[in-house]
């Protein structure tokens, strides 16, 4: 009986992921895959030159430097490194690869990579972490050699990159070895290798950059149009790539076989997934701040293909960025740029064009606002240096305010005077990367207090594989016995926990709500949660049903914790956090490299740093209460406990209101 009712479980899961129409394009990509179709597939003898037409206007970018020569100085630090073979994959520390990079070896164990037909490559781990290799063949890292070009001028850094070009045409001949694996990485190579044409002055666009490119493009576009089908069935940022590059490569690429059958395929992807990926909300399918900023960044390059050629977009994009700008203004501290490391983050970054560290979301916020018409919600700075490269009038005036938000969906913001929770609590429309609904991300001051632990590796020798996606790494409320959902291998979830928002209020500089999520394991099984704030003090409660369980919290490395008869107190440098529950607090946990949820987070892919991790029971009643403040604010008294509980027991606005009267006052 248990494992007909998994298989029915599956079943719904499939059809709830993919769609009737998804499972039938993948049943029909596979077939293909498994029969050898897909490398027997009929190509043109004879292609001819792609004639390249692509000519972005560099202007903005070079006055831009003119006026940050502090900037434009400091791109040649970047780009030598490169050089000298250190290149930071995803953004984080520097790793030693040869130069032109070594396409068919892994960079992290520096084993050979075979050069076979790509349809009998697996990423499953056969290989190690595929995409350590795949971040090479990206080419996204040849951002800082076009800065560098520009900003510094002369011959090395033009004829660096024609020499990376001429070597991975050399290394990866079309449809062998990992750099054609997949249509994603296909197609974001793809547009990096015409974003880089594009930029380069005229006489650094040789002849042989043109026949290499031509011969990688015309490849790249016969693979990703075989397997289009594959990604349209992952309703992800991978349709949104693949047909990124499509549409645009048939746009600047007059010499291309079957041009307007390519492009009207893109658009029709284009159109279908900017419909079904992008909420009204400003949300993305992937519930992931680093995956919505990937397909933004495809989107972004489709209008800026348009506008330089003179086309319009196959799709209306200004309200996506227009949302997509407004809910992301929200979640930023202006500050830092940071964000929280909300969902899957696999170090990605279509277009490395500044100088800021990969988690700086400001280049993206200024990049959209600047595309979409409307004024930025951050001032100028380092960050604007994106926008210019697309040629957007970065002079702008700048917003004084963030945008609202507008119609909140899966995402809650509370925002203090100097400090803001991030809540995951909403309905899911797509399959969850993480289960992680009611997870509260915190920041006080600067200080991301409360943290999401990020991603680390998709692909890891046990217990790594994927390892910081589970409801037992996040800052939630867990009944004993339960999981938000049960997972199929590593990205595949059987249930989407999708929490109810139950009641919601505000009084004055306080607000507070209430949302709860059904969970696995136990019939009946219940985590609720409320979240409440009062200038910058923040009050979360839980409850746990039908029996006991536990809370967790994510707190920075170095926090200072003391155990208490009923709970903890915990403290950081201009922070707070006193919880109450029932007997059996514990931390911070000791860290261990066998066990992933024990205070380990990953700040960008393969990387990882401590955490400091308390976990609470609850008391008899289900119930654990935190709460946070900076220093200067004081700790809620002891007589709100049965407000929070009452609001707790019978969620209503009025309840709400009464409590958080109490806490401001």
């Amino acid at each position: 009986m248990r494992r007909l009712d998994d298989a029915l479980a599956l079943g719904r899961a499939a059809v709830r992921t993919y769609g009737l129409r998804g499972l039938a394009r993948r049943s029909g990509y596979e077939l293909e895959r498994r029969t050898g179709r897909l490398t027997r597939r009929a190509r043109p003898v004879v292609t001819g030159p792609l004639q390249l037409t692509l000519d972005l206007t560099t202007t903005g970018i070079t006055s831009w430097y003119a006026r940050h020569d502090d900037v434009a100085r400091a791109t040649a630090h970047r780009a030598d490194a490169l050089l000298a073979g250190r290149l930071a994959l995803f953004g984080g520390a520097e790793s030693s690869v040869s130069w032109p990079p070594a396409w068919n070896r892994h960079p992290a164990t520096g084993l050979d990579l075979p050069v076979t037909t790509w349809t009998g490559l697996s990423d499953a781990g056969d290989l190690g972490d595929v995409r350590d290799p795949w971040e090479l063949g990206r080419f996204c890292w040849s951002g800082p050699l076009l800065r560098a070009a520009t900003a510094a001028g002369g011959p090395r850094y033009p004829a660096a990159f024609r020499d990376a070009v001429h070597s991975f045409r050399a290394a990866c001949p079309p449809g062998m070895g990992v750099q054609w694996m997949n249509g994603q990485e296909i197609a974001l190579r793809g547009i990096a290798l015409l974003f880089g044409w594009g930029v380069l002055a005229p006489e650094e666009r040789t002849d042989a950059l043109r026949g290499d490119l031509d011969a990688i493009l015309t490849s790249s576009v016969d693979r990703v149009m075989g397997t289009l089908r594959y990604a349209a069935s992952q309703r992800n940022n991978h349709y949104v790539s693949e047909a990124a590059f499509l549409w645009t490569a048939a746009a600047v690429c007059p010499g291309l076989v079957d041009r307007e059958r390519i492009q009207a395929r893109a658009a029709a992807a284009l159109r279908e997934a900017v419909g079904d990926q992008f909420a009204a909300d400003g949300s993305y399918a992937q519930h992931s701040v680093t995956y919505h900023r990937l397909a933004l960044h495809a989107l972004l390059w489709v209008a800026n293909v348009a506008r330089s050629s003179g086309l319009d977009p196959p799709v209306a994009l200004d309200g996506v960025f227009d949302r997509s700008h407004r809910l992301l203004s929200n979640l930023v501290d202006l500050e830092t740029g940071q964000v929280p490391n909300f969902g899957a983050n696999d170090g990605s970054l279509l277009f490395q064009l500044t100088s800021r560290p990969i988690g700086d979301l400001r280049p993206l916020l200024v990049h959209l606002a600047l595309e979409a018409g409307v004024a930025p919600s951050v001032v100028e700075g380092p960050w604007d240096e994106e926008a210019a490269w697309f040629g957007l009038d970065v002079g702008r005036p700048r917003a004084d305010a963030r945008p609202a938000m507008g119609v909140q969906g899966a995402y809650r913001v509370l925002r203090g005077p100097a400090s803001f929770a991030f809540v995951h609590a909403g309905p899911h429309r797509h399959r969850p990367n993480h289960a992680d609904q009611l997870h509260v991300d915190l920041w006080i001051g600067h200080a991301n207090v409360a943290r999401d632990l990020g991603t680390y590796r998709y692909t890891a020798p046990s217990p790594w594989a994927n390892a910081l996606a589970g409801d037992d790494v996040h800052n939630v409320p867990v009944p004993d016995g339960t999981t938000q959902a049960r997972r199929r291998g590593r990205f595949f979830w059987l249930d989407w926990p999708s929490a109810e928002v139950l009641a919601a209020a505000s009084e004055g500089d306080a607000e507070a709500f209430v949302a709860e999520v059904a969970v696995q394991g136990v019939r009946g099984g219940v985590a609720r949660r409320l979240v409440a704030r009062a200038g910058d003090r923040y009050v979360v409660a839980d409850r746990c049903r039908p029996a006991a369980g536990t809370v967790r919290w994510n707190l920075p490395a170095g926090t200072a914790v003391e155990l208490t008869d009923d709970g903890l107190v915990a403290s950081g440098e201009d922070w707070w956090l006193r919880c109450r529950g029932g007997e059996g607090a514990s931390g911070p946990l000791e860290r261990s490299p066998s066990r992933p949820a024990s205070g380990w987070e990953s700040p960008t892919y393969a990387e990882l740093g401590a955490v400091a991790v308390v976990t609470l029971r609850s008391d008899a009643d289900g119930v654990v209460l935190s709460a946070f403040g900076p220093t200067s604010a004081a700790v809620p008294g002891d007589d709100l406990t049965g407000w929070w509980r009452a609001a707790l027991q019978d969620p209503s606005a009025s309840s709400l209101s009464a409590a958080l009267l109490r806490l401001a006052g």
